[in-house]
């Protein structure tokens, strides 16, 4: 059965884990715990991750088994690089 840390890792895709922790918006260390199993994450930051990472609550912690749809941040990276782009050339 997959933990929390297994599911927030599994949405990290090619990013380090530092460049991930800073997009999520939380320091390196809370992350690992977080990964680790060291620490558990508060309702905010459930609801922050969940927002940022374009999955649901339950999903995250581990209540709704279904995968979420295909969102790693390195694809939602990619395509805000694309847009902001478009947006400079007109």
């Amino acid at each position: 059965m997959k933990t929390f840390g297994d599911r927030l890792e599994s949405m990290r895709g090619e990013l380090s884990q530092k460049k991930f922790a800073a997009s999520l918006g939380v320091p390196i260390n809370t992350y690992t715990n977080w990964v680790r199993g060291i620490r558990e994450p508060s309702m905010s930051a459930i609801i922050n991750l969940s927002t940022r990472l374009g999955v649901t609550a339950d999903w995250l912690i581990g209540i709704d088994k279904r995968p979420p749809p295909d969102c790693s941040t390195s694809k939602v990276a990619d395509l805000k690089k694309a847009i902001i782009t478009l947006l400079k050339e007109y």
